[in-house]
């Protein structure tokens, strides 16, 4: 491989690598739960047809 090639290949895998954990995290909270003084409506019963 030349120098150039390595280099951008190794500048890639930098970029990768710091951008994984980011993704990784994107959206995740805790279980959910329902606000403050309201009762949770599920499991709920649906109707079967």
């Amino acid at each position: 491989m030349t120098r150039s090639r390595l280099k951008i290949l190794i500048l890639t895998l930098l970029v990768v690598l710091m951008t994984i954990p980011i993704l990784s995290s994107c959206g995740k909270k805790g279980n959910p739960q329902p606000p403050q003084g309201k009762e949770s409506d599920f499991p709920r019963q649906y109707p079967s047809y």
